[in-house]
């Protein structure tokens, strides 16, 4: 059997907890909590399950996921979900296999279950660098996403699942119509959101730019320092942007731009800037990728790089041919010129030629 979502109202979301329930029934477990706002829905399922269980048996129940808590109105979600149960349920948040934490990173290297690593909030509670396979449980007494074996079966997990409407994307099923869908209710920027008709735009405070790796985040536009973003509940808990340091100078948490070229992350040459680096390469090398540089080939085997010297031609530059009847006209042009020159000597040897025979007739 398959439950199809249409409706947020409440009818219709008593109608899905009810098919839920009985759908979920069937497979030896239900969920105790159900809720839903915008095109999710959510319930909690007590039912003991490492996470790779847990994940399989969302999906096979109207093609859900674990819970992914990418947001502040998410993680209250979550506090209504669990306030009436104990015990860890696991959410949609794991560590790639293969792949060592990154503590640098907001997401610490995890990822959802649904791919990437979008999210606009974090809970981290006690934090482990091992490199092992690792996933993210919660339970009602802190709400701290906490690290465990993903091969532990815990007391329970979250599903996710989302609405059908039968409206396009950013447009509500209300009132049998389909309406433009306020986005900015659900929280997707750090900073401030401005609704469009059919999606949203977000934007940063003064002093803030949009994040190239996640634009609904924004990072300090930081030169070669500045001023760290801090917690003004626990000062210590500072932030800087990437590519800068958190340091202290006369008293203050300032963000220091980090020298990456003193850290040889170029193959051949490197130039520092604001919050990054750019590697170059030598005569007769191309870059590959971002750091490193590899010979170019040679030609036909002669031995030696031939060195490339990029040609620029610019628009008000005309190509140096003339064309066949150009061609013509100078060798006509030259023809008669002799022809008049060849004339005007010969009128100048012949006046020259009268001028002596009058003068040797006055002389005799």
């Amino acid at each position: 059997q398959t439950v199809k979502f249409f409706h947020t109202s409440t009818n219709h979301f008593l109608a899905i907890l009810v098919a839920l329930t009985f759908l979920l029934r069937v497979n030896g477990e239900a969920p105790r909590v159900g809720y839903c706002i915008g095109k999710q829905c959510f319930a909690v399922f007590q039912d003991q399950a490492n996470f790779g269980t847990a994940q399989k048996r969302c999906e096979e129940n109207n093609d859900g996921y674990l819970m992914t808590v990418r947001s502040l109105i998410s993680h209250s979600i979550l506090l209504i979900l669990l306030g009436i149960h104990t015990g860890d349920y696991w959410i949609g948040l794991q560590l790639p296999s293969g792949q060592c934490p990154d503590q640098a990173s907001f997401l610490r290297g995890y990822r959802w279950i649904t791919g990437g690593n979008e999210t606009t909030f974090q809970n981290w509670g006690r934090f482990d660098d091992v490199c092992s396979s690792k996933c993210i449980s919660v339970s009602k007494y802190d709400f701290v996403w906490k690290e465990q074996p993903c091969d532990n079966k815990i007391d329970g997990f979250i599903c996710e699942y989302k609405l059908v409407s039968p409206c396009p994307n950013g447009y509500v099923f209300e009132n049998d119509k389909c309406v433009d869908e306020d986005e900015c209710s659900m929280g997707p920027c750090e900073h401030e959101c401005t609704n469009t008709i059919g999606s949203y735009n977000c934007s940063c405070w003064v002093g803030f730019k949009r994040m190239t790796e996640d634009t609904n985040r924004c990072q300090l536009v930081c030169f070669a320092e500045c001023i760290a973003e801090c917690d003004p509940s626990t000062p210590h808990h500072c932030n800087c942007p990437n590519g800068y340091l958190l340091d202290d100078k006369n008293g203050k948490s300032i963000c220091v731009d980090i020298d990456e070229c003193e850290m040889g992350e170029c193959h051949h040459n490197c130039t520092n800037t604001y919050g990054g680096y750019l590697c170059s390469c030598d005569e007769g090398f191309d870059l590959v990728g971002l750091n490193d540089c590899v010979e170019r080939e040679a030609s036909n085997g002669s031995g030696f790089t031939i060195p490339f010297t990029p040609f620029v031609k610019h628009p008000t530059e005309r190509p140096s041919t003339v064309k066949a009847g150009g061609l013509l006209g100078i060798i006509v042009c030259i023809v008669i010129v002799i022809f008049v020159m060849v004339v005007l000597i010969h009128l100048i040897l012949k006046r020259r030629g009268n001028l002596d025979i009058i003068f040797y007739g006055i002389s005799t």
